[in-house]
C-alpha cells in the first residue's frame, strides 16, 4: 500500500479472517501485502481477534460452569422431591421446604405443562378423599369394638376403659392390607404379666388386660375382627382412595425419574446463567 494513502475501514469479519490466516501460517506482512493494508494495521486487528476470542471462550466456558450447576441444582431437588414422594405409605402434603424452595420456582418454569404438576394437585385432593375415608373406617371399628369387646368384661391398660389398642390395632391392619395387600393378621400375640393378669398385645397394639382364661377368647374375637373389618362398605372406599394415590405416587416419581436421568430440563427459568 502506497505511504501516506487512506486504508479502508477494517470489518470485523476482515479481522477475523486475518486471525485465521495467521493461524495457517499467513504471516502479517504477506497479509498486508494481498489485503492492501499496512502491515501495522494486521497485525494490532489479529492481537485484537486473539483476545476477543480468548475473551468470549472465557464467558462461554463460565457460562457451561454456571449452566452445569443449575442443571445439577434441578437434579438435585428431583432427587430430594422423588425421596419424598417414595416415602409416603399414605398420601400428606408436600412439606414447605420443598415448595418454598426457589428450585421448587425454577422447575415449574422449566416444565410448564409436565404432568408432574398436574399429579401433584390430584395428590393433594386425593389426601382430603383419603383423610376422610380414613375417619369413617376409624369410626365404624369404634362402634365395633365397643359393641364386641366391651362385652368381654377387659380393661384398658391405662385404666380409660376404652380399648384403645384395638381400634389402632385394626385401623392399622386395614390401611396396611389397602396398601399393601396385607395387614397385621400374621403377627404374633404375645402376653406380659400384671399383677395376677396378663396384657395381651397383638404386635404393638395392646388389646387390654385381662385372666389368663379370657386369652383365647380375644385372640378369637380380635381375629374374626381383622377378617370382617375388610368386608365393610367403608373398607370399599379407602381401598379406592388408596389404590387412586398408589397411582399417582406412581406417576410422579415416573415424571421425576425422567428429570433425574436426563439430567438437562427443556426451557428456561429465572435463574437460568443465560
Amino acid at each position: 500500500m502506497k505511504k501516506g494513502a487512506k486504508q479502508p475501514r477494517v470489518t470485523h469479519a476482515r479481522a477475523m479472517d486475518w486471525l485465521k490466516r495467521s493461524e495457517l501460517d499467513e504471516n502479517p506482512t504477506e497479509i498486508s501485502k494481498t489485503d492492501g493494508y499496512d502491515a501495522r494495521t494486521v497485525r494490532n486487528q489479529i492481537t485484537l481477534m486473539k483476545q476477543e476470542r480468548d475473551e468470549r471462550e472465557v464467558r462461554q466456558g463460565v457460562l457451561r460452569e454456571a449452566l452445569i450447576k443449575h442443571f445439577a441444582d434441578i437434579c438435585s431437588f428431583a432427587r430430594k422431591l422423588e425421596k419424598k414422594i417414595a416415602s409416603m405409605k399414605e398420601p400428606f402434603p408436600i412439606s414447605d421446604d420443598l415448595t418454598n424452595d426457589p428450585i421448587w420456582f425454577s422447575l415449574r418454569e422449566h416444565l410448564p405443562r409436565s404432568p408432574l404438576w398436574k399429579n401433584l394437585d390430584a395428590l393433594k385432593d386425593n389426601e382430603a378423599r383419603f383423610r376422610e375415608s380414613v375417619d369413617t373406617i376409624r369410626g365404624k371399628i369404634e362402634i365395633e369394638v365397643t359393641v364386641r369387646a366391651g362385652m368381654l368384661g377387659i380393661s384398658d391398660p391405662e385404666g380409660k376403659g376404652i380399648l384403645d389398642g384395638w381400634g389402632d390395632g385394626l385401623l392399622a391392619h386395614v390401611k396396611l392390607t389397602a396398601y399393601l395387600g396385607k395387614g397385621i393378621e400374621d403377627v404374633t400375640y404375645r402376653k406380659e404379666p400384671r399383677a395376677g393378669e396378663v396384657e395381651l398385645f397383638k404386635g404393638a397394639y395392646s388389646l387390654g388386660t385381662m385372666s389368663e382364661n379370657q386369652v383365647e377368647a380375644v385372640e378369637k374375637l380380635f381375629d374374626d375382627l381383622l377378617g370382617n373389618a375388610l368386608l365393610f362398605d367403608e373398607y370399599s372406599l379407602l381401598k379406592q382412595n388408596t389404590d387412586e394415590f398408589v397411582w399417582i405416587k406412581s406417576s410422579i416419581r415416573e415424571e421425576l425419574d425422567k428429570i433425574i436421568l436426563r439430567r438437562v430440563v427443556a426451557g428456561r427459568c429465572r435463574y437460568c446463567p443465560y
